[in-house]
């Protein structure tokens, strides 16, 4: 005899097993969605990031060239020292300024994406620099740093410090040694400092840069 309740049974399970089946592929294409849509908001993300930071680093180069060059010609005119220093803290407040503008235009990041940012404004402003720097050794020092650095020698101070540390080389032959190193090992030395800063510009900088959320950088994201 044919059991009907049984064979119910039987369609009810198969019909509730492909509903859960659906189910299961539907919120897998779902999840798929979700996570391609966030990888491309924060591969957008990225190349703002870097956008941004060109034109930054381009700010931050320039006021580092203008804080190089006033140091070099610092000893002839020592106001000049004083406006290179100044110029050179400046571009730290101005890097964190521009930072946060960027945040409150667009939308606040994480410390990470903040580390990221300040790091490639401190790499385009070193590269900018070290390219300003070799300029100016081919182009326009024409020894004025060696004369410069001679006088530092012959100081009443330097030279108290000279006998104190009983140097084997005289003034003479360290001013030799300084006029002949060669460009490129000076800039190669120039560029490693730049970095330098442009990684402690950027610590400083990502603990610093960080914005509250606002209900208009939240609209700006979404």
């Amino acid at each position: 005899m044919y059991d009907s309740t049984k064979f119910c049974t039987h369609i009810f399970e198969r019909k509730r097993e492909k509903q859960s089946t659906g189910k299961e592929i539907l919120f897998f294409f779902i999840s798929l969605r979700v996570f391609f849509n966030i990888m491309e908001q924060e591969v957008n993300k990225l190349r703002l990031i870097r956008a941004y930071a060109g034109q930054y680093g381009l700010t931050i180069g320039i006021m580092w060239i203008v804080s190089f060059l006033c140091s070099m010609y610092s000893l002839d005119f020592p106001l000049l020292g004083h406006v290179g220093n100044f110029t050179a803290l400046l571009s730290i407040f101005v890097e964190i300024r521009l930072m946060k503008k960027f945040q409150r235009d667009t939308t606040p990041l994480s410390p990470l994406y903040r580390w990221n940012m300040a790091m490639l404004i401190g790499m385009y402003a070193s590269l900018l620099t070290t390219m300003g720097q070799y300029l100016y050794f081919q182009f326009l020092d024409n020894g004025h740093i060696v004369s410069s650095i001679e006088k530092i020698f012959n100081t009443p101070e330097y030279q108290s410090l000279l006998k104190q540390t009983n140097t084997p080389y005289t003034i003479e032959q360290m001013t030799e040694i300084l006029a002949s190193v060669n460009i490129g090992d000076m800039i190669l030395s120039l560029i490693l400092f730049n970095m330098l800063i442009a990684l402690l510009f950027s610590i400083v900088c990502t603990w610093t840069s960080s914005i509250r959320a606002t209900p208009q950088t939240t609209n700006n994201n979404q």
